[in-house]
């Protein structure tokens, strides 16, 4: 398939829901001052900072090892236009990650935002991360969905392509959905006004 060929309904499902993120983080992240950033409601729970450096170490993480696949799957002349059928344990992984929580999961030590706090700049890396996940959906229209993928944070965990990338979907949704919780805590700081030193 080429850029010009329709999408698949999954892949343009997918890239709904990421044109929708990135709708959704530009109106609760873009004005955020670093202040903001990393004001934590609590020692234990994560800032807002946190939660947007965890999604990028996420996103970036996924999308090399997805992106690395797609090349050996183009190679190999592994195509398909579906519909595809994914395995279990892939439905189930995925179902705990999307929203609304169902429970809480403790970050795989790969994945764990780094120690130090979050700079605006960050959330434009974030941002861009989103962007790209959306390209590697384009660029997979076409391809087996059915190949496998080891996760960046385990070899123990294996998704299918395209349940690879409905996973970096339903992660970056959960966690953003998580940083707008935080903006609405009491609290909270407001927005540093001009000329008031942050």
């Amino acid at each position: 398939m080429t850029e010009t060929d329709t999408l698949i309904p999954e892949i343009d499902g997918n890239i709904f829901q990421l044109a929708e993120i990135q709708q959704r983080a530009q109106s609760v992240l873009g004005d955020l001052s670093e202040d903001q950033l990393n004001w934590k409601p609590a020692p234990a729970r994560w800032s807002v900072g946190e939660c947007v450096l965890h999604m990028l170490e996420t996103n970036v993480g996924y999308s090399r090892a997805i992106e690395e696949k797609m090349g050996e799957a183009r190679a190999k002349g592994k195509l398909s236009t579906g519909p595809f059928r994914y395995g279990w344990f892939s439905r189930w992984f995925v179902g705990l990650v999307e929203p609304p929580v169902k429970r809480r999961l403790p970050a795989p030590k790969t994945f764990v935002p780094p120690p130090r706090p979050a700079k605006t700049g960050d959330v434009q890396r974030f941002v861009e991360s989103v962007d790209r996940i959306a390209e590697m959906n384009r660029a997979a229209n076409g391809l087996d969905l059915r190949v496998k993928i080891a996760s960046p944070a385990t070899k123990l965990v294996r998704l299918e392509l395209g349940m690879a990338l409905k996973l970096l979907g339903a992660h970056t949704l959960r966690h953003l959905l998580q940083a707008e919780a935080v903006t609405k805590e009491a609290g909270f700081p407001g927005p540093t006004q001009p000329g008031e030193r942050p």
